[in-house]
């Protein structure tokens, strides 16, 4: 499923290596810098980040949990939470190929684990439903 023409990710760490693999599934993901030379140490100086002005978008993982390369300058708010409700026989039905963030299938398999939980907003969030 090609969707786009091509993405840029920066490669600091396996989650941002995870979202280039994903993004290899709706077009072509293009590496514009990584630090895997470096065990995922660092982050890409200025000058080692090589865009494509014609990508779809530049991607890039905010906090790397597991290596802890860290961008600043984000804005401190609180992750988004999505709330599914989904019957087992649809899961029977999810195309082949999908980025595994879109994928219910592979997301119940994992329990939505998939990523780290944003635990903050899951509080806020049960705050809400009581």
């Amino acid at each position: 499923m090609k969707v786009i023409a091509s993405t840029d990710d920066i490669v600091t760490g396996d989650w941002s290596k995870t979202s280039q693999k994903e993004s290899a599934k709706i077009g072509t993901a293009r590496v514009a810098a990584t630090t895997e030379a470096n065990g995922f140490n660092s982050l890409p100086a200025a000058g080692d980040i090589h865009v494509d002005p014609k990508a779809a978008y530049l991607h890039f993982t905010a906090n790397e949990t597991i290596h802890g390369a860290e961008w600043t300058g984000e804005p401190a708010v609180p992750a988004g939470v999505t709330v599914m409700i989904i019957r087992n026989d649809m899961l029977e039905r999810v195309p082949a190929n999908l980025p595994v963030m879109l994928d219910n299938k592979t997301l119940a398999e994992n329990e939505l684990l998939h990523n780290t939980p944003p635990c903050y907003s899951i509080y806020l969030a049960g705050l809400v439903f009581k």
